[in-house]
């Protein structure tokens, strides 16, 4: 991983959460010792964000829909940062360079390979990695990883709720 360098990334992104505090915290506990998609179980924490773009906030309404049968209620944070230094899998050279496909970034539920490169992009003191989105044609996720990353760099600045499109500023 030493041999890729990383590149600053700026600009608003957003995360969905369950909006009570308990399921909040219980959410980000099993997000840790369960993994995702670019850490294993049991390793660094991680926060996973999508894009501020419209395909995406349109998407995380469907999601948010679907979910709201079973009683949950969600809160949306508008987060901007400032990292100095991320890994971006959306960019082709460094897929070259790290001798993988977005075909194999996208692929299904085995996430040994995202993982993977999540530990090395880690241990190389990146700050977070972006990623395409599986199923957002053209959309990036991002995984910070908190533990490289300081205040400066993350700032929450608000929440939206997406189907009204109203604000609260915090």
């Amino acid at each position: 991983m030493s041999h890729v360098s990383g590149r600053p990334e700026i600009g608003r992104w957003l995360q969905t959460t369950v909006s009570d505090p308990s399921s909040g915290a219980v959410e980000l506990i099993e997000l840790r010792e369960h993994g995702g998609r670019l850490n294993p179980p049991g390793t660094f924490p991680v926060t996973y964000l999508v894009e501020d773009k419209e395909s995406s906030r349109s998407e995380m309404s469907r999601w948010i829909q679907s979910e709201t049968e079973s009683g949950s209620r969600f809160v949306t944070l508008m987060v901007d940062l400032h990292l100095p230094k991320v890994l971006d899998l959306c960019d082709a050279s460094v897929r070259k360079t790290l001798g993988v496909s977005l075909a194999a970034l996208a692929g299904g539920e085995d996430m040994a390979l995202t993982q993977s490169i999540g530990v090395a992009a880690h241990e190389a003191e990146f700050g977070g990695v972006v990623y395409p989105r599986a199923l957002g044609h053209g959309a990036r996720n991002l995984a910070v990883f908190n533990d490289r990353t300081t205040d400066q760099e993350i700032s929450i600045v608000g929440a939206a709720d997406l189907d009204t499109r109203r604000s609260r500023n915090d």
